[in-house]
């Protein structure tokens, strides 16, 4: 159902040169989160992923298993929704993430690439 999504993840974990186990890992967790949302990757929002990671904190993952998810989740999306706005129930975090999941425009745009200084 989200293989498209998987190998775009892939394909950009490799543009970032991250190793082959952070890239099965990545995918793993974010294969987790969109199980548990059973959302279109189009329609996922910043609730999403705040009331996943707050089950897994209650499953009792540790912090940095949490931040482990969250790295993945921000990787996919292209958006952190961990932020002081979110956590104080700003209703701006409950809208749908702005930029599509993946888009692989967004993956190396001008302003996503950083000049090497």
């Amino acid at each position: 159902m989200y293989e498209k999504y998987m190998q775009l993840l892939e394909e950009e974990a490799k543009i970032r040169n991250l190793k082959n186990r952070s890239i099965l890992c990545y995918k793993n967790y974010v294969s987790y989160f969109l199980n548990y949302v059973g959302k279109d990757p189009q329609e996922l929002s910043c609730q999403d992923v705040r009331d996943f990671l707050l089950a897994k904190k209650e499953e009792g993952l540790k912090a940095t298993t949490l931040n482990l998810y969250n790295s993945a989740i921000v990787s996919f999306t292209g958006t952190s929704c961990i932020s002081s706005g979110m956590m104080s129930g700003c209703p701006a975090c409950a809208s749908t993430i702005s930029s599509p999941p993946l888009c692989p425009g967004r993956i190396l745009t001008d302003s996503s690439i950083r000049p090497m200084t």
